[in-house]
């Protein structure tokens, strides 16, 4: 069986990025013939990752400022006759393979993983149209959840036999060998309580709140931000205006994500809503707290109320308040991830998403 995935780009602690390196690179090792197409090949340690595993990638560009160009729609239906099934991810790579099917003459297998429960042009009246014919050009549609299974049908009136759900996963063992930075290591005290978040500084991440939250605890608790994104410099901007400079620390894009997640006392994911994140389901398996924004995606993820907090400042604020100075608190937090990320085992996803691909290829 020949497999190409379709990803628009892989930016360094982009979720979508990272399910996608994970998926191509269990495939591989289960001797399927696994292709990556990206339309933006821009340099980054998910593409460095994949090179190492000898997995071969095919780059439409590098620095793509417009993805809509006919050229790209016409060398990925040609590219798509080699493959028994294309598997593709994310928007805009979803609207360009759409179109690329109307140009075939030879049908392909085609499925796509939508990876949020929420999209924005769904809820358009204009852009739903749009959004129904490029749903109907895949024949399967996978669901990162439940809540994303029933925005689709909600919003996109899909049949419940095109659809189906397969968890977003993680290698259980990917953290176990990965050794901590010391406090001091990262240019703080020991007496500093640090604070993580690990995700592209974009919507629907919410980390503006967090930065909020921040004004409201004591001077050594110190935020560092791990990602880079459209908007760096308005919550740069926000910092500087609270007084939080010394406190907030914008780390950039890193390929330490891991290491950093060990490193700290809190892992925190504040956002306006997700699919199943896999930056959470990474951040429980570290060993340390995690606790993130009570909405869909990740409230069923984390599911023990009390390691959820309201997208507020106060109540981030208290939570993490709670977390430093409560030491069992502490422990059953971390237990209660260890105990959810047990529950989302990677390859147990990859043979679910074989059986997909074997589906799709019988009709």
């Amino acid at each position: 069986m020949k497999v190409l995935q379709i990803i628009d780009s892989l930016p360094a602690t982009s979720g979508g990025a990272r399910f996608v390196v994970n998926l191509v690179k269990k495939l591989a090792e289960r001797k399927i013939d696994c292709q990556l197409l990206l339309i933006d090949g821009a340099a980054s340690h998910f593409l460095d990752e994949l090179k190492l595993a000898n997995i071969k990638i095919i780059s439409l560009d590098d620095g793509v400022k417009n993805r809509y160009r006919l050229e790209y729609i016409r060398k990925i239906s040609c590219l798509m006759s080699s493959f028994d099934v294309v598997h593709v991810h994310v928007f805009p790579a979803s609207y360009l393979v759409a179109a690329a099917t109307v140009l075939k003459k030879n049908k392909v297998a085609v499925v796509f993983t939508e990876h949020s429960s929420f999209n924005r042009r769904a809820t358009h009246w204009a852009f739903k149209l749009i959004e129904k014919f490029v749903y109907s050009r895949f024949n399967r549609i996978i669901c990162l959840s439940d809540q994303v299974l029933n925005f689709v049908t909600k919003n996109l009136s899909i049949s419940l036999e095109k659809l189906c759900i397969i968890e977003n996963a993680i290698d259980p063992h990917a953290l176990t060998n990965v050794v901590p930075y010391s406090k001091k290591e990262l240019g703080y005290e020991e007496s500093d309580r640090l604070l993580l978040m690990s995700a592209r500084l974009t919507l629907p991440k919410n980390h503006k709140v967090l930065i909020e939250a921040m004004y409201l605890l004591p001077e050594n608790v110190k935020l560092l931000l791990a990602g880079d994104g459209i908007l760096k410099e308005e919550l740069q901007t926000q910092v500087y205006k609270l007084g939080l400079t010394g406190r907030v620390q914008f780390l950039g894009s890193r390929k330490d994500v891991f290491r950093l997640m060990k490193s700290v006392d809190i892992n925190v994911l504040s956002s306006n809503f997700e699919g199943l994140s896999l930056a959470a389901l990474e951040a429980m398996t570290a060993g340390k707290p995690f606790i993130a924004s009570n909405v869909e995606g990740l409230d069923f993820v984390v599911q023990d109320p009390r390691l959820l907090f309201e997208n507020n400042p106060k109540s981030i604020a208290m939570l993490v308040s709670d977390l430093i100075n409560n030491e069992q608190l502490r422990k059953t937090a971390v237990e209660i991830c260890a105990e959810r990320s047990e529950k989302y085992d990677i390859d147990v996803m990859v043979d679910k998403y074989i059986g997909v691909y074997e589906e799709v290829l019988k009709k």
